[in-house]
């Protein structure tokens, strides 16, 4: 009876252990608004086919973390990964960048997480951003590197988290 009662003791503090655990993990994440993954065919992405993201905001006072989710395979030659962002406006207007993700270090080490071929890398683009307006927002990425079709990016994509 007394075994009994020691395993029973376990369980129940292993259970509200494992409760307490995820209760903090729970409030850790941040508010997730939009992430996706676009698949590039046979890893070869062609400059003259952008990758296109909808991403409806329905409110415009809060601020958020905008990242690009890159999946680059050991074959990819390049040490970093060039982008042409058009962004549209729910009013229409529109605005081009350009911008630069490193993808491996001075050494030639991958940067990011990853198991066999492939690596993860999710880049802070852009910090505490406040949309302007509610409505829908349009992102087409163009691989602006010098070759073309680029070769190694086996998939793209974007994550925006609100900030608490």
């Amino acid at each position: 009876m007394i075994t009994f009662l020691k395993t029973q003791s376990r369980f129940v503090s292993c259970s509200f252990g494992v409760l307490i655990m995820s209760l903090f993990l729970i409030s850790c994440e941040k508010e997730l608004l939009f992430e996706t993954y676009a698949p590039i065919a046979d890893k070869s992405w062609s400059a003259d086919k952008p990758l296109e993201f909808a991403v409806k905001v329905l409110s415009d006072s809060n601020t958020y973390n905008i990242y690009l989710n890159i999946r680059n395979s050991h074959d990819y030659k390049f040490s970093n990964l060039y982008l042409f962002l058009e962004t549209t406006l729910p009013n229409g207007n529109s605005d081009m960048d350009t911008i630069e993700c490193e993808l491996a270090d001075s050494h030639g080490r991958w940067l990011g997480s990853g198991l066999g071929d492939l690596h993860d890398n999710r880049i802070l683009f852009a910090e505490n951003v406040r949309f302007k307006y509610k409505g829908t927002y349009k992102f087409k990425f163009t691989q602006g590197m010098r070759i073309n079709p680029l070769y190694g990016i086996s998939d793209f994509g974007m994550r925006i988290e609100k900030n608490k």
